[in-house]
C-alpha cells in the first residue's frame, strides 16, 4: 500500500515537471508584461489559433480516428497476401482383434503417427483463391500378441515403417457470387471512404475550434473594452460625486444631488465589477481551450476591434464554400458508401455458386526419400471437381 501510493506520488509529480517545462517554454516564445496588479501575457489572434490547433484535446482525440481508420485500410489491402499455414501432428492409435487359432490371445496393432503438413494459399483481387499443400506422413506399425502361456520362440510380432508424402494444387472459382474485383475490393473502398471521413471530421473539428477560439477571443477584446470606458466611467462618478459635495458645502445643490451621485457610482462600480469578471471568466474559457488550465498569468489581447469594408461576392463564397464544406464532404463520402454497400447487397443476391478443381500427387515409400521420389508416379495421382 505504502509503495504504491509513493509511486503514485512520483507519477504525479513527474507529470507535474513535465507541464510545468512545457509551460515556461511556451512563455518564452510570447510576451508577459505586468499590467496593473498582475501579469499577463500578450497574445494576438493568429497566435490564439495557432495555440489552439497545437494544443487542443479535442483535436487530439479526434486524429486518433484517422489512425483507426488508416489501420483499417492496411488489414483490407493486406487481406489477399499469401498466407502460409504449417502444422505438426502426433498421434497414437491401438487396436486389437481375437485370434481365431488361439481363442485366449490377442493381436495387438499399436501404430505412431507424426505428420508435417505446410499450405501456401492467396486469394486473388478476382476472388479466385489458389492453393498449395505439402504432407509428409511417417507411420510406425508394431504387431504383437497379448493372452497367457504366449511362447517368445513361437510368438507373432514384428514392425514396420510407411511413409506417405502429399502435395495437393487446388483452385477455388466463384461463379456468380463474390466474383470480380470490383466486389472483392469493396473492403478497401469502404476504407478509403472511412480515411475521408476522419479527415473531414478532422477538418469540421477544426473549423469549430477555430471559431469558437476566435470568438471567445474577440469577446474577451469586447469586454476590456468594456472595463475601460467602465473605468472611465468610475472616475468621473467619483469627481462627479466629489464636486457635488463640494457644491452641498457651498449650499449651491441639495442632498438630493449627492444621493444621486452616489447611486450613479455605486451603479458604475458594479457595471465595472461584472465586466472585470466577466473577462475572467473568459480567460478561463480561452485557457481551457488551449489546454492551459495550469496558467496562472492573464491573458492580454492585443487586437484592437475594427469596422471593415469591402465587397461581398455571393457566387464566389458560395463555391468555396461547397468546395471546402467539410458536412458538404462528408455527405458525398455518405453517398459513395451507400453506393458501395449497393454493390455488396447486389453481389449478396447472386447465386452462390463456387466450382473446386484439386489435382494430387501422391507418393509412399518405406522412408520419406522412397515417399518422395514416387511422386511423379501417375498411378497414384488423382484429382477432383466440386460444384457447390
Amino acid at each position: 500500500m505504502g509503495v504504491g501510493l509513493i509511486a503514485a506520488m512520483c507519477l504525479w509529480s513527474q507529470a507535474a515537471w513535465a507541464q510545468q517545462d512545457d509551460l515556461d517554454a511556451l512563455l518564452q516564445r510570447y510576451s508577459v508584461v505586468v499590467e496593473g496588479d498582475r501579469r499577463v501575457i500578450e497574445l494576438s489572434l493568429a497566435e490564439v489559433l495557432e495555440l489552439s490547433l497545437e494544443r487542443s484535446l479535442l483535436l487530439r482525440s479526434v486524429r486518433i480516428s484517422e489512425d483507426i481508420a488508416r489501420s483499417g485500410l492496411i488489414a483490407a489491402e493486406e487481406r489477399n497476401n499469401p498466407n502460409l499455414t504449417n502444422s505438426v501432428e502426433y498421434g497414437r492409435a491401438v487396436s486389437a482383434s481375437p485370434s481365431i487359432a488361439f481363442g485366449d490371445r490377442i493381436f495387438a496393432t499399436l501404430t505412431d503417427t507424426r505428420t508435417l503438413s505446410s499450405t501456401l494459399s492467396k486469394k486473388l483481387s478476382s476472388g479466385i483463391e489458389l492453393s498449395a499443400t505439402f504432407s509428409e506422413e511417417h507411420s510406425e506399425t508394431e504387431l504383437f500378441e497379448i493372452g497367457p502361456n504366449i511362447d517368445p520362440d513361437n510368438e507373432i510380432s514384428g514392425s514396420a515403417r510407411f511413409n506417405i508424402s502429399i502435395f495437393t494444387a487446388g483452385v477455388s472459382i466463384p461463379i456468380f457470387q463474390d466474383f470480380g474485383s470490383d466486389v472483392n475490393d469493396l473492403p478497401v473502398r469502404f476504407a478509403e471512404v472511412g480515411i475521408r471521413g476522419s479527415r473531414n471530421d478532422i477538418r469540421q473539428a477544426k473549423f469549430d475550434l477555430l471559431r469558437t477560439v476566435a470568438t471567445t477571443y474577440w469577446d474577451l477584446v469586447g469586454l476590456r473594452e468594456t472595463i475601460s470606458v467602465e473605468e472611465d466611467a468610475v472616475r468621473l462618478s467619483e469627481q462627479l460625486l466629489e464636486d457635488n459635495r463640494q457644491r452641498l458645502r457651498a449650499g449651491v445643490v441639495s442632498p438630493a444631488d449627492v444621493t444621486v451621485s452616489e447611486s450613479q457610482l455605486a451603479t458604475d462600480r458594479q457595471n465595472l465589477l461584472e465586466a472585470r469578471v466577466g473577462a475572467q471568466r473568459i480567460e478561463d474559457q480561452v485557457r481551457a481551450a488551449l489546454n492551459l488550465e495550469r496558467l496562472d498569468l492573464g491573458l492580454k489581447p492585443v487586437e484592437e476591434p475594427t469596422l471593415r469594408e469591402g465587397e461581398f461576392d455571393l457566387e464566389a463564397v458560395l463555391e468555396k464554400t461547397f468546395r471546402n464544406d467539410p458536412a458538404l464532404a462528408n455527405l458525398e463520402q455518405e453517398l459513395l458508401r451507400n453506393r458501395f454497400e449497393l454493390a455488396e447487397a447486389l453481389n449478396e443476391d447472386d447465386t452462390d455458386l463456387d466450382l473446386d478443381l484439386a489435382y494430387t500427387l501422391n507418393g509412399f515409400g518405406k522412408d520419406t526419400a522412397d515417399a518422395t521420389s514416387s511422386l511423379t508416379n501417375t498411378d497414384l495421382q488423382g484429382y477432383g471437381v466440386t460444384l457447390t
